[in-house]
C-alpha cells in the first residue's frame, strides 16, 4: 500500500506543479525496469544487458 502512496504523491506533485515534462522520462524508466526484470532468465537477456 505504501507504494501505491507514493505513486499517487507523485501523480499529484506532476498535476498541481504542471510538470507535465516528466511524464515521459517516467514512462521510459517503467518500460526499461519492465524489460530488466522479464528479460532477466530468458533469450532476450543479452539484448537487455546494455541497457
Amino acid at each position: 500500500m505504501k507504494k501505491l502512496g507514493i505513486l499517487s504523491q507523485l501523480l499529484n506533485f506532476i498535476i498541481k506543479q504542471k510538470k507535465f515534462w516528466l511524464l515521459p522520462l517516467i514512462a521510459v524508466l517503467i518500460v526499461l525496469g519492465l524489460l530488466m526484470i522479464l528479460g532477466e532468465g530468458s533469450v532476450v537477456a543479452p539484448l537487455v544487458y546494455p541497457f
